[in-house]
Order: C-alpha cells, then sequence, then structure tokens
C-alpha cells in the first residue's frame, strides 16, 4: 500500500518544476542563432559541446563554428536592458531598475579557448594555418553597452557577428568554396553534449548521468551511449495512469539493455556545476536526453 501511494504522488500530484526565466531566455536564444547559422552555407556548427580541462572537468561552449581555416568559439547571451564592468571584472545587467551582477563570460570562453586548443592538439591535429575567434554574442538588437563594451574585440551583437561570418559576398559565382577539414570535423563530432532531464512542469536539468537506482540498487549503465527517451508516464490515460500507479514497470531501453523502471526508482543525477550526486525520481522526469541534441 505504500507502495501505491508513492507511486500516486510522483504521478497523479507531482511536484511542478518550473524553469527560470533566464533559463528560458537562454534556450530562445541559442535556437534563434542556431536557426540563423543554418542559412549560411559553408560551415560545420556544433551546438553545446564539452571540452575537458587538465583535471579531467568539464566545460561546456555553446557553439563551435568552423569555416574552413577560421573556428568560432560562440558564448550566446540572450539579456536585455545595459551592460557594463565593474573592478571586479564582473558583467553587470541592469533591467527596468534591477541590476544583476554575472560573473565573466568573456573570461570563462578564453579559458575555455585555451581548453579547446589543447583539446586538438592533444589529438594530434595541425593547427596551423587556422585563426581561433572566441566570441561572445548578445541576440538583442536593443541591449546597450557601456563605453568599456563598444570596442571590445570579442564581444559582438548577433546581427554584427552573422555578417561577418556570412559567405555570401565572400565568394565569386564562379569560384568554388574550400572545404572544412574532414578530420577536425570528425574530432569536433566525437566531442559530447551535457545530458539533459526534462522535468514535469518544464524546468530542464543539465549535467551527467551517472546511474539509475532500481529497487534501491544502483545499476550500471552502457558505456558511450546516446539516449532521447520520451517516459510517457501518460498521466491523463487511465488505463496507462493506473498500470504505473500499481507498480507496473516502463521498459526503457539504452543499447541493447533493457531497464524496467517504477515511478519511485530514481536517476543518478550530476548537475553542471554542483559536487554531489542528487537522485531525481523518474516518476517527475518526462524526457531523457544523453549525449544528442533533439
Amino acid at each position: 500500500m505504500t507502495k501505491f501511494w508513492q507511486n500516486f504522488k510522483l504521478l497523479a500530484n507531482p511536484t511542478t518544476n518550473l524553469p527560470e526565466l533566464s533559463d528560458i531566455a537562454g534556450n530562445d536564444g541559442e535556437n534563434e542563432f542556431g536557426a540563423n547559422l543554418s542559412k549560411i552555407d559553408g560551415l560545420a556548427v556544433f551546438k553545446n559541446k564539452r571540452i575537458k580541462d587538465g583535471n579531467a572537468g568539464l566545460h561546456e561552449i555553446d557553439f563551435i563554428i568552423v569555416h574552413y581555416k577560421k573556428i568560432y568559439l560562440v558564448e550566446i547571451k540572450n539579456w536585455s536592458g545595459s551592460v557594463s564592468q565593474n573592478a571586479k571584472k564582473e558583467w553587470i545587467q541592469t533591467n527596468k531598475n534591477k541590476t544583476i551582477n554575472h560573473a565573466n563570460p568573456l573570461l570563462k570562453l578564453l579559458r575555455n579557448t585555451t581548453f579547446f586548443v589543447n583539446f586538438l592538439r592533444k589529438e594530434g591535429f595541425d593547427l596551423s594555418g587556422y585563426e581561433i575567434f572566441p566570441q561572445v554574442v548578445f541576440m538583442s538588437k536593443s541591449l546597450k553597452f557601456a563605453k568599456n563594451f563598444k570596442d571590445e574585440y570579442y564581444i559582438k551583437k548577433s546581427g554584427e557577428f552573422l555578417q561577418q561570418i556570412s559567405t555570401k559576398k565572400r565568394y565569386f559565382k564562379f569560384k568554388k568554396p574550400r572545404k572544412n577539414d574532414p578530420k577536425l570535423i570528425e574530432l569536433l563530432s566525437s566531442l559530447t553534449v551535457w545530458s539533459r532531464l526534462y522535468l514535469y512542469g518544464g524546468a530542464v536539468l543539465t549535467g551527467s548521468i551517472r546511474y539509475f537506482e532500481i529497487n534501491g540498487k544502483k545499476t550500471r549503465l552502457p558505456k558511450h551511449f546516446r539516449a532521447n527517451l520520451s517516459l510517457k508516464w501518460s498521466r491523463n490515460k487511465p488505463i496507462s495512469f493506473l498500470n504505473s500507479l500499481f507498480g507496473k514497470r516502463k521498459k526503457i531501453q539504452i543499447k541493447s539493455k533493457i531497464f524496467k523502471i517504477k515511478p519511485t526508482d530514481s536517476v543518478g543525477f550530476l548537475q553542471a556545476g554542483n559536487r554531489g550526486i542528487k537522485l531525481v525520481k523518474f516518476g517527475l522526469i518526462e524526457k531523457i536526453i544523453k549525449d544528442d541534441i533533439e
């Protein structure tokens, strides 16, 4: 009976995890930027790829864009209002009498650029002749920069950046564009992305899936797997709901392995930026994405 009520609480009356407004704005900005990039010929675009540092830590780059001998590493910001910088090099966003202090995204991007270069060199890729451009790109056309931002080489608005990399005026019609190096494309394709848990209510957790906990026991997962799983608890469909409620297990497949889970089983999840692993009940999860771009 206890298990019944545990399942009932998770399925019939789950905790609603609403997304942060800043997360919504960030995702919207990345989606818009990606859509604009898709209109430009000759680019190889990689989104949300992770780079390792020297201590096996992982750092995300929003967009890696390759155009022949030019590589752009882009951090997207979908901020509004105005942006300035204080003496601590924090970026200050001011919007409608509200001020937010942000950790400096440019310093983060420059650090990740070093990790990116080290990764390519470690893999034996020759960077001779290549130019690498770290760029913080703001999506809002109306965003105002403080004076110390206006001439910043690494900071651009989206329209300016897209115009810069557009190939439309770069080649005469009779001249074929040069091709990107297949080895570089292969290396960048091999980079992984953060896993994401889409929760009931719209919130998304970003990080690493470490294990499943089924019937109170840790269960190992296949190595280097990709997953794009909709759990489909069917909360509004009586038969499916009752099956889940009374403990009928849901089957999910990862590679060749079948996992039978209940709403009260959990995902061991290490959220990006945190240290401790937290258990997230399957009954709260609507979708699981691992190392896959939707």
